[in-house]
Protein backbone atom coordinates (compact mmCIF):
# COMPACT_ATOMS: atom_id res chain seq x y z
CA UNK A 1 0.00 0.00 0.00
CA UNK A 2 1.36 3.28 -1.18
CA UNK A 3 0.53 5.98 1.59
CA UNK A 4 0.77 9.88 -0.25
CA UNK A 5 3.20 11.58 1.78
CA UNK A 6 4.76 14.47 -0.12
CA UNK A 7 4.08 16.01 -3.99
CA UNK A 8 5.93 13.29 -6.18
CA UNK A 9 3.27 10.93 -4.24
CA UNK A 10 0.30 12.75 -5.27
CA UNK A 11 1.64 12.81 -8.92
CA UNK A 12 2.73 8.87 -9.14
CA UNK A 13 -1.02 7.94 -8.08
CA UNK A 14 -2.57 10.13 -10.59
CA UNK A 15 0.42 8.68 -13.21
CA UNK A 16 -0.11 5.19 -11.70
CA UNK A 17 -4.09 4.99 -12.09
CA UNK A 18 -4.16 7.36 -15.60
CA UNK A 19 -5.93 9.79 -13.87
CA UNK A 20 -6.78 13.00 -15.69
CA UNK A 21 -7.59 16.11 -13.78
CA UNK A 22 -9.22 18.91 -15.95
CA UNK A 23 -10.28 22.01 -16.06
CA UNK A 24 -14.59 22.67 -17.74
CA UNK A 25 -16.44 25.36 -18.02
CA UNK A 26 -18.45 24.05 -20.79
CA UNK A 27 -21.68 21.76 -21.07
CA UNK A 28 -23.18 19.97 -23.52
CA UNK A 29 -27.67 20.55 -23.66
CA UNK A 30 -30.36 18.16 -24.72
CA UNK A 31 -29.44 18.88 -28.44
CA UNK A 32 -26.15 17.43 -28.47
CA UNK A 33 -24.57 21.06 -28.82
CA UNK A 34 -22.02 22.50 -26.51
CA UNK A 35 -22.81 25.77 -24.17
CA UNK A 36 -20.68 27.52 -21.06
CA UNK A 37 -22.07 25.86 -18.12
CA UNK A 38 -22.86 28.18 -15.62
CA UNK A 39 -20.19 29.69 -12.92
CA UNK A 40 -21.61 26.73 -10.25
CA UNK A 41 -21.33 23.98 -12.70
CA UNK A 42 -17.82 24.99 -13.91
CA UNK A 43 -14.64 23.53 -12.18
CA UNK A 44 -11.90 20.73 -11.90
CA UNK A 45 -12.90 16.87 -12.71
CA UNK A 46 -11.03 13.41 -12.47
CA UNK A 47 -11.44 10.98 -14.89
CA UNK A 48 -10.20 7.49 -15.29
CA UNK A 49 -10.58 4.13 -16.21
CA UNK A 50 -13.49 3.42 -13.69
CA UNK A 51 -15.40 6.95 -14.40
CA UNK A 52 -15.90 10.53 -13.70
CA UNK A 53 -16.74 12.85 -10.95
CA UNK A 54 -16.48 16.63 -10.55
CA UNK A 55 -13.88 17.73 -8.00
CA UNK A 56 -15.18 21.54 -7.76
CA UNK A 57 -13.82 24.82 -7.74
CA UNK A 58 -10.66 25.03 -6.69
CA UNK A 59 -6.74 25.54 -7.70
CA UNK A 60 -5.56 22.95 -10.19
CA UNK A 61 -2.80 22.12 -7.52
CA UNK A 62 -5.68 21.22 -4.52
CA UNK A 63 -8.10 19.74 -7.40
CA UNK A 64 -4.82 16.99 -8.39
CA UNK A 65 -4.19 16.34 -4.96
CA UNK A 66 -7.80 15.81 -4.05
CA UNK A 67 -8.28 13.53 -7.30
CA UNK A 68 -5.40 11.62 -6.20
CA UNK A 69 -6.46 11.16 -2.45
CA UNK A 70 -9.85 9.85 -4.05
CA UNK A 71 -8.26 7.47 -5.52
CA UNK A 72 -6.09 6.41 -3.06
CA UNK A 73 -8.57 5.74 -0.89
CA UNK A 74 -10.85 4.04 -3.26
CA UNK A 75 -8.27 1.39 -4.82
CA UNK A 76 -7.39 0.37 -1.32
CA UNK A 77 -11.08 -0.70 -0.45
CA UNK A 78 -13.24 2.59 0.73
CA UNK A 79 -16.31 3.37 -0.80
CA UNK A 80 -16.85 5.81 -3.49
CA UNK A 81 -19.40 8.10 -1.44
CA UNK A 82 -17.05 7.53 1.61
CA UNK A 83 -14.18 8.56 0.00
CA UNK A 84 -15.94 11.24 -2.05
CA UNK A 85 -16.74 12.92 1.49
CA UNK A 86 -12.87 12.67 2.62
CA UNK A 87 -11.93 14.22 -0.60
CA UNK A 88 -14.60 17.34 -0.18
CA UNK A 89 -13.31 17.66 3.50
CA UNK A 90 -9.54 17.85 2.20
CA UNK A 91 -10.66 20.07 -0.66
CA UNK A 92 -12.03 22.63 2.45
CA UNK A 93 -8.99 21.57 4.16
CA UNK A 94 -6.35 22.65 1.65
CA UNK A 95 -7.58 25.94 1.08
CA UNK A 96 -7.98 27.02 4.24
CA UNK A 97 -4.08 26.15 4.48
CA UNK A 98 -3.65 28.50 2.05
CA UNK A 99 -5.83 31.35 3.09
Amino acid sequence: MKIIITEDDYEWVLAENNVLVSYSDKLIDGNGDVIDAPPHLSGWSLSWKHGAMFIGQTTEEIARKAAAAFVSLWTHGMSASFADRLMLGYVLWLEMQES
